[in-house]
């Protein structure tokens, strides 16, 4: 029995986070001066299967003036790379395999010049600054050398007892921008950018980000090498909220984006795009000697701790961390 629980786990670390399939769109069908919506009818094929990803890939020494690349997010089939730089900061543009492409300059007016979080929402870019702390959302340019003019720019708000939030992530979900950032204290901030008073709701957290993203109806954040989660529906505003340990020692210090599910962060030298460690499932923890001759029968997860029930024991309950 055991060993069927474990290879259910091993499957379960080898498909990571399974991205939710979207259904077939209506196809519109235009004749003379009338417009007509059909849904089309598919023709079942075969499901490909996405291509796989790099294990990892360099971006160094292309990263050249960055001197600490933090802001890491996928538009389209690219990775877009930016970072704290010197003067000269750019997004570096690398294909879905890693190939370095090009770069796009930042730095300028009503641009950012210092990236701590990167995040798209499908057309534009998403930067919070860190030389002065505010979002800037701007539409990339495809041939351009200069990354183009900010359509949305917002400022962090200043903190209670003054001094100013620090970016450290920014994430979006659809409809909210979210930015992870601290003073004092660790905060995630929620915007609407439609909205005219577009910093909605401010949330206090018990644990920093190091990044930010959204996937699959959850905030996603490094912290300490650890992957952390949490629901944006069990925030609350009247007390401090706790980060989800999803997954312990990913080897992702800063940066996070998902691809097809999996995700990818920079390692902790910097100098690389790497895929988060997955784990083992036989090597997550040993039963035997810690359950005494308890035989396993039954195994649960309950805030962040394991539980193994069985029978002809002790009568208790064992719970690993």
């Amino acid at each position: 029995m055991l060993t069927r629980m474990l290879a259910v786990f091993a499957a379960l670390a080898v498909i990571g986070f399974a991205a939710a399939v979207a259904p077939s769109p209506a196809v519109a069908q235009t004749g003379g001066d009338s417009t007509a919506t059909t849904t089309a009818t598919a023709t079942p094929t075969a499901t490909a299967t996405p291509a796989p990803g790099p294990e990892s890939f360099a971006i160094k020494p292309r990263v050249g003036h960055l001197q600490g690349p933090r802001g890491l997010t996928r538009l389209g089939n690219k990775w877009y790379v930016g970072g704290i730089g010197s003067g000269r900061d750019r997004i570096l543009i690398f294909s879905d395999a890693g190939a370095y492409e090009r770069s796009i300059r930042t730095c300028g007016p009503s641009m950012p010049c210092v990236i701590r979080g990167l995040t798209t929402d499908g057309t534009n870019l998403i930067a919070v600054s860190g030389d002065t702390p505010r979002l800037v959302r701007w539409a990339p340019q495809a041939n351009a050398n200069t990354d183009g003019t900010p359509n949305w720019s917002q400022a962090l708000p200043a903190p209670p007892g003054g001094g100013r939030y620090l970016g450290q992530g920014v994430a979006y979900d659809g409809t909210h921008i979210w930015v992870a950032a601290h003073a004092m204290k660790h905060v995630l901030l929620k915007y609407n950018p439609s909205l005219s008073t577009a910093l909605v709701a401010t949330y206090r957290m018990n644990q920093g980000a190091g990044a930010l993203v959204y996937e699959n109806g959850y905030l996603y954040a490094v912290s300490n090498g650890d992957l952390l989660r949490i629901s944006p529906t069990s925030l609350s505003t009247t007390s401090a909220n706790n980060w989800d340990v999803v997954r312990r020692s990913v080897e992702i210090r800063s940066g996070l984006v998902f691809r097809n599910g999996v995700a990818y962060g920079f390692n902790a030298a910097q100098d690389k795009v790497r895929k988060a460690r997955q784990p083992s499932a036989e090597r997550l923890f040993a039963l035997t000697p810690s359950i005494g001759n308890l035989n396993p029968q039954s195994l649960a997860r309950l805030r962040n701790k394991w539980y193994v029930g069985g029978h002809s024991g002790d009568g208790y309950i064992h719970i690993f961390n």
